[in-house]
């Protein structure tokens, strides 16, 4: 499926405007459920409810820490990263704005393109 970009944001070109990509995360909110429909009910409420770690993945340390096993390793052979509880809550916090954020991002979007003289 192509898409066409407008700002930020890629909209799919199927021609609904129900779907958008953003810095990587995508929403399509062209999914239509009738009520008799059960199974697709539950696969449905199954992927929104979803946890964003996979619970799997974690285990707690004896001294306190969470221990996050890594899908595949990394170059220098690490297969787990321990962090402490504060900072393990830490991470998923940074990425929540601040409720009084400007979150439009209008730097460097109204300056002309450079011109590369080569």
């Amino acid at each position: 499926m192509s898409s066409a970009w407008r700002g930020r944001f890629a909209i799919a070109s199927s021609g609904s405007w129900c779907g958008a990509a953003i810095d990587g995360f995508s929403l399509h909110a062209g999914v239509r459920v009738e009520a008799q429909e059960t199974e697709r009910l539950e696969q449905l409420y199954r992927y929104v409810t979803r946890p964003p770690v996979v619970t799997e993945c974690l285990s707690p340390a004896p001294d306190g820490k969470v221990t996050h096993r890594l899908r595949h390793a990394w170059r220098d052979g690490t297969t787990h990263v321990v962090f402490s509880l504060l900072a393990f809550l830490e991470r998923p916090a940074a990425l929540v704005p601040h409720p009084s954020a400007h979150l439009s991002p209008t730097t460097d979007s109204w300056r002309p393109r450079p011109t590369c003289a080569a």
